[in-house]
């Protein structure tokens, strides 16, 4: 019996995953500027109110993502409700195990829309943060994001973000 959030059937997921996407830029018709499809790897919804993840073994910061996979996340948030989450993991599927989106999670940083612009956090390092902030989200979505809009727009010093009073 499996547990909730556990994987059902792992060769059923594994095969889900194997995407080929290069079609779109071979043949006669292509899509313009090398564009291929995009996804989000992970999301976590309270009621409405979304954190869209990207998990990656070598990026802790969303200016180093390849500038379509930010653009999908950045077309995602713009409204009030929702954040997009880089989450660097230490890479566990390269050794054959199971990235854990809670406990494999070792920084990350926060974007979302706000006065008509994105903006991002400081990145975050530890799982324990990652943790408090996704159980904070669900405590309070709303207050959860309005405490980073009142973080990223103002001119907090980077080490004051870095530490986070609510995520601290």
């Amino acid at each position: 019996m499996t547990a909730v959030g556990d994987i059902h059937s792992l060769d059923a997921y594994i095969r889900g995953k194997l995407l080929d996407h290069s079609s779109w830029q071979k043949g006669e018709r292509v899509l313009r500027d090398g564009i291929t499809p995009s996804d989000v790897d992970v999301v976590w919804d309270n009621r409405g109110y979304a954190i869209l993840g990207e998990l990656s073994s070598q990026f802790s910061e969303w200016r180093s993502l390849d500038t379509g996979q930010r653009q999908t996340y950045e077309a995602l948030i713009v409204g009030d409700r929702h954040v997009a989450a880089l989450l660097r993991h230490h890479g566990a599927v390269y050794n054959g195990k199971k990235i854990d989106s809670r406990f494999d999670v070792v920084a990350f940083q926060i974007m979302l829309w706000h006065g008509g612009r994105f903006h991002v956090s400081e990145v975050f390092l530890g799982h324990e943060r990652w943790s408090r902030f996704v159980f904070r989200w669900y405590e309070n979505s709303p207050g959860m994001r309005d405490w980073f809009v009142e973080k990223v727009t103002k001119n907090v010093s980077r080490e004051t973000l870095a530490m986070g009073e609510t995520l601290g």
